[in-house]
This record gives structure tokens, sequence and C-alpha cells, in this order.
């Protein structure tokens, strides 16, 4: 028969029953874990395409990050051909 009540945390305990805290070596394991994880999830986005450039985040900047313009020339100022 299962146990009445809220269900126990996963993990070592003491003889006392209380749940024992990590140490620093695993709390530090724990955390690059998840952070590999996540950079695993969002170099898997299809608009991402496997590279880590914030700038693949949005339309606008997968537009600058692939060189192409929006549209409209480029042109610095002094450069024009107009002036000659």
């Amino acid at each position: 028969m299962a146990r009445r009540g809220r269900k126990r945390k996963n993990g070592h305990r003491w003889a006392n029953g209380n749940l024992k805290q990590p140490n620093a070596a695993q709390r530090r394991k724990t955390a690059q874990e998840l952070i590999d994880l996540e950079k695993a999830v969002v170099l898997a986005q299809p608009h991402r395409r496997k590279n880590n450039d914030q700038l693949l985040e949005c339309p606008l900047g997968r537009l600058i990050v692939r060189g192409t313009s929006c549209g409209s020339k480029s042109t610095t100022p002094g450069s024009s051909t107009a002036a000659r």
C-alpha cells in the first residue's frame, strides 16, 4: 500500500530522515550540467543552425548575420558618386 500524504524528495538522507545538502563540488557539477543542457537545447533550434550567435534570435538579426540588406542600398557618408 502506498504512503499517504506528500511524496518524499529524492536524494540521500541522514539517519534522522532529513535530506542531505549537496557539497560544493556536486553543486558545481549540477550547475554545469544544466548550462550544458540549456546550450544544447538552444543550439538545436532550427533557426540557430548550431551557431551560438545571439543575433540569430530574431529575424532582423538573421538578416544581419546573413549579410542581406533590407531592401535599401547601404552607403556611407562622403562616398556618394552624385557629388562628383
